[in-house]
This record gives C-alpha cells, structure tokens and sequence, in this order.
C-alpha cells in the first residue's frame, strides 16, 4: 500500500485501488495507520483479537485457557506460545496459530523477523497476486482478473486475503488444536448494470453459521476497494462471476501454561 499521485490527497493506492483512510479501516476489518492493516503489539501473556486488531488481558486469556484444562491453574501461571506461533483469543476461544494466519489483511509474515509486514504495493489499477496484476485497461474491469487476483483461481485455493477470515478463527469451522479442515468456497460476485460501484458478493459454503458469517465479513471487506475501483473504471467486462476456491484451514495448537 502507498500513496499515489493520481489518487489525489488524503488517499492512498490499497489492493489496486484509491482509498480513503476510512475505507482503507474497513478493508483491514481492524486498526490501520495510513495506508496499512497493523497488527496488534501485545504484551506476553496476552492474546490478539485478529478482528480487532486488540489484545486481550493476561486475566482474561488465563480464564479462557483454565476452562478447557483437566486440572486447575496455579496462581500466577502465564499462558504462551512457542517463538513462531502467535496466541490469538476471541470470545471463549484462545489458540496459537501460525503467524502467517494471524497477519492482517494484506501483511505477510516476515521469517526474518517475528512480524508481520505489509505487502509490497502495487499501482493504481493493479492488484497484487504473485505479481502486479493490471485489472484496469482503459476505463474497463477485467472481472476475470480481479477475482483471479484477490479470490484466487476458479477451482483452485483461496488467496490469503479470502481465507484468512477463517484461518484467524478456526473454532468457527469446529477446527480444534492439532486439526485442519479444506473448506470449499462459492463466491457470487454481481455488478448490476456492469457497474464496478454497485458491486455485491456472496459466499456460499458447508459451514456452520458462525464460519459462513466469518467468510461474509472477510469478503465484504474486500467490496471497499473493489467499489472504490470505479474511480477509474467506468464499467465492467462481465455482469456476473462464480468462483469456486477452496481454503485449507489449520487448528493450530494448545497454548503452553507455564508455572509461575
């Protein structure tokens, strides 16, 4: 992500397309500075709440962890994970994922450091897949390309900015510690009118609500810079794509308690 001279002030090229810093909040789902999805520095013993871009209290983590343990907690305990894993927590639910899964929207995980970086922008009017992609030609959406790009191939795996939805949360997909579960994907992308401002989409899976809800959200991030698009682009190519893709969820492992 980064600013572009022909986006024109206060907006900034993200996924392709010139955003707003308040569209770019919406496209992270979390907390963004400038141009880029940040993800939450927290403390040890805490957990990050991926959505939010938060951390969650040692207190709370601690109390999410001692309800599924056998035996009780010794006092002062601290729950953690091994060096390249990342305790993520929400709601009843604490697991250490890969770091790769628990980078926000369009970070990667930097092996050279235990962090997550942004990826490496493209223009206006491309968007990144193993390369810069150009999705914008004369004023004209190449949908095709688009979905491509930022859904993945038809038939195919999911992109990350697709499944990491669900990767941040596997109980959602009754994945627990230890498990991994290959979810297939339907998304219905619609431009009414072959207009790139109107675009909808809607995913469709075998999923428990909770999991469908979670994909949903994810994908109606991904609509901000989509829409934001027809600032370019005065139409589309097509009316309508189906992509069918497929996202490979892992359940990551139990946190460490460590006596005090």
């Amino acid at each position: 992500m980064s600013r572009a001279d022909e986006c024109g002030l206060g907006l900034f090229v993200v996924d392709g397309a010139c955003l707003s810093p308040r569209e770019i909040d919406a496209y992270c789902g979390s907390r963004s500075v400038e141009s880029a999805c940040v993800a939450a520095e927290c403390a040890s013993g805490e957990g990050v709440d991926s959505r939010a871009s938060t951390c969650v209290p040692q207190r709370t983590v601690r109390e999410i962890v001692a309800r599924d343990r056998p035996t009780p907690m010794f006092d002062g305990s601290t729950v953690a994970c091994r060096e390249d894993r990342v305790l993520v927590a929400h709601g009843d639910h604490a697991v250490c994922l890969a770091r790769s899964d628990a980078c926000p929207r369009a970070t990667h995980s930097d092996p050279s450091r235990p962090r997550c970086v942004p990826d490496a922008p493209c223009p206006a009017g491309a968007v990144r897949a193993n390369t810069c992609v150009r999705v914008v030609s004369a004023g004209v959406l190449d949908v095709g390309a688009w979905s491509r790009s930022v859904l993945g191939a038809d038939g195919g795996g999911g992109d990350d900015r697709l499944c990491r939805s669900l990767a941040q949360a596997p109980w959602e997909v009754d994945i627990g510690p230890g498990g991994e579960r290959t979810v297939a994907l339907t998304v219905q992308l619609t431009f009414p009118d072959n207009d790139v401002s109107q675009a909808t989409a809607t995913a469709s899976a075998e999923l428990p609500s909770a999991g469908l809800r979670a994909v949903q959200a994810g994908l109606d991030s991904l609509l901000v810079p989509l829409r934001a698009l027809s600032r370019m682009a005065r139409a589309t190519d097509a009316a309508s794509a189906t992509v069918h893709v497929s996202c490979t969820i892992r359940g990551g492992s139990s946190p460490l308690v460590q006596a005090p």
